[in-house]
């Protein structure tokens, strides 16, 4: 009996070494700067991303690598580097927020997979200047100039206002150009609008994370013109969300609300598939509910809170959705007193937040600093304001790169310091915070 059992588990062993598969992976490079040192790495590698000459991808054809591995059979996720996660690709316009995504797979035959990569961590901006060096049409040079602004403005390594402002204007710069050469006749109306309106946003962003709203918002302004001139509903309802950020910046509710209410209007009137419908009634939902909440009427914040996809909204795979969810929610219920769900959703919103570094962290810390505050636990009040206010002026140039500033929510947020330390009988500290504000 143990003989055939023993026999039983090598024939399963064998079983086992034999349910492999050879998958051929090719990538095509089409950065403008190639490299011969190309890896992959993944679940069957344990996410190793040295230099293991292992998983060194060889020449294949033009620009291209391919190497062949034998793998068991089930799901793999995979990504490309060049020897470290300092060198692993980048999405072409690179933002924080849009890393390139694992690619995943379900192994259960030989198989070939194409894949290709527009732009690497380490290089995204001297790629770009790059390929703008080698090329002769103003149109294609737009998209690069524009592509830089952005690196520039909405990716935290690369952050500087200076540099994106300058590639920002050589951009719109060249938009006007274009309108007097052969080359504007090649461009339909809706292409060179988009170009302007993208660029313009660029520009805007840049002005909001300066603090300067005004001059943001009259940008803006602009391409909701542009917008309204275009059949498109995504991009109008691009336009009007992009407003409302300045309208809450400056702290002009009524006008939030009327935007979003606008928004609401055109969802009513679209196709669930004329445009990311779940995403963009999530947006609607939430711009209402905060115009509601910081007008002072928590009863109509909550009936849109709660109009929110919440399955969605709190989806791992939304993170900044399921942390500014909570937050919503967490100030609504501290407005209404109801303190327990309040200290609930700030926690909740914490850990989203703090996984993609969103200025929202500090929100839920001055969320329990003035909850704190209200409870008379002056103490664990000031614990709060202390990360809320160290977290602004520690990550400028990510809430910066998120097109926030920093300095606005810390001239919010020195005044509670400046009470809390007055409560707490220490009145240099408090004045100290108040001319910090």
């Amino acid at each position: 009996m143990k003989k055939c059992l023993s026999l039983l588990a090598l024939l399963f062993f064998f079983a086992g070494l034999k349910a492999q598969y050879k998958v051929q992976f090719i990538l095509k490079e089409k950065t403008a700067i190639h490299h011969d040192s190309i890896y992959i790495t993944g679940t069957f590698n344990n996410w190793d991303s040295t230099a293991n000459k292992n998983y060194l991808m060889k020449p294949y054809a033009e620009n291209e690598k391919s190497i062949t591995l034998n793998l068991q059979p089930g799901v793999i996720r995979y990504k490309f580097n060049r020897g470290s996660w300092l060198t692993v690709e980048k999405t072409y316009n690179g933002k924080d927020d849009n890393e390139v995504p694992d690619r995943v797979f379900t192994i259960d035959k030989d198989t070939t997979f194409r894949d290709s990569v527009l732009s690497w961590r380490d290089q995204f901006i001297s790629d770009k200047e790059y390929d703008l060096s080698q090329q002769k049409q103003d149109t294609t040079k737009v998209k690069i100039l524009i592509s830089i602004a952005a690196g520039y403005a909405f990716n935290t390594e690369n952050y500087n206002s200076d540099s994106a402002s300058y590639y920002a204007q050589e951009a719109l710069d060249m938009q006007q150009k274009i309108k007097t050469l052969k080359e504007y006749r090649l461009l339909s109306p809706s292409v060179f609008s988009n170009h302007l309106m993208y660029v313009q946003e660029i520009v805007a962003s840049l002005f909001h994370s300066l603090g300067n709203y005004p001059k943001a918002l009259e940008i803006r302004l602009e391409n909701l013109e542009l917008a309204e001139a275009q059949n498109d509903k995504s991009l109008l309802l691009t336009a009007i969300n992009n407003l409302t950020s300045d309208y809450i910046s400056m702290k002009d509710y009524q006008h939030v609300l009327i935007y979003g209410k606008v928004m609401d209007s055109i969802l009513s009137k679209v196709k669930k598939d004329e445009v990311d419908f779940d995403d963009w009634r999530l947006q609607t939902n939430g711009i209402i509910s905060n115009a509601f909440y910081k007008l002072g009427l928590p009863d109509s914040a909550l009936y849109y809170a709660k109009k929110i996809d919440f399955s969605f909204a709190n989806s791992i795979d939304f993170p900044f959705y399921a942390s500014a969810n909570n937050l919503l929610l967490a100030n609504i219920y501290s407005a209404k007193d109801n303190n327990d769900s309040a200290f609930y959703h700030y926690r909740a919103a914490i850990p989203y937040f703090a996984k993609i570094v969103a200025f929202g962290v500090g929100l839920s810390y001055e969320g329990l600093a003035r909850l704190f505050q209200k409870e008379g636990k002056l103490d664990s009040a000031l614990y709060y304001a202390r990360l809320s206010i160290g977290f602004f002026q520690n990550n400028k140039n990510t809430v910066q790169s998120w097109g926030e500033n920093s300095n606005t929510y810390i001239a919010d947020i020195s005044p509670l310091l400046a009470d809390i330390y007055k409560a707490k009988g220490q009145p240099d500290s408090a004045y100290k915070y108040l001319l910090l504000s």
